[in-house]
């Protein structure tokens, strides 16, 4: 008997063990309006904010900063792993601002326009999204990871993932904040 695979497709990295996953029965609904145009499907492991009463999920977006911030810039270059759009709001922590205009520099960096400066921040730092721009405004909250690649096209559903084990925090596809990490709390083991 030979096997044989005919389905073309990038070779997936383990991003944790399989065996020790724990996903919520059932699915929840995900809005294509959510992300960029250019984005084909929800990558697995990206982080999830989930509305238990609606059964909908949001992604939790990061970006890293690709330059340190100057306490007064309003021109912040990211690393193009990201899925923010324009009027959504980028946060820290404490400040969060809104989008205005998102421009690729390189095949590397894009530069986010924003409403008002974040401070200063070292390169390396991981932004989030805000629920809204000002000071103190509450970062969007990931309490789970998507447990699949899915599509983007009709109506598509995230399966979420509550627990993991070895959680490989290099081979995520967008970066985690350690308020993400604290939100996913100790049912996920994270490692490098």
């Amino acid at each position: 008997m030979k096997y044989e695979v005919n389905e073309a497709g990038p070779v997936r990295e383990e991003l944790w063990d399989e065996k020790t996953v724990r996903v919520h029965t059932g699915g929840f609904n995900i809005n294509p309006n959510d992300f960029p145009r250019s984005v084909e499907y929800i990558k697995k492991g990206t982080p999830l904010a989930i509305d238990w009463a609606t059964r909908n999920a949001k992604p939790v977006k990061t970006v890293t900063l690709a330059a340190a911030l100057e306490a007064d810039d309003t021109e912040v270059i990211v690393k193009k792993n990201h899925t923010f759009l324009v009027n959504e709001h980028v946060g820290n922590g404490t400040k969060a601002a809104t989008i205005s205009a998102i421009d690729s520099v390189d095949t590397a960096t894009d530069k986010l326009t924003i409403s008002a400066a974040l401070g200063a921040l070292p390169e390396g730092t991981v932004l989030t999204i805000s629920t809204e721009a000002g000071d103190n405004k509450a970062l969007l909250v990931a309490t789970k990871l998507n447990y699949a690649d899915v599509k983007l096209e009709g109506q598509p559903s995230v399966s979420a993932i509550y627990a993991a084990d070895e959680v490989r925090e290099s081979k995520l596809p967008y970066a985690l904040t350690d308020a993400i990490k604290t939100s996913l709390t100790v049912r996920f083991l994270i490692i490098p």
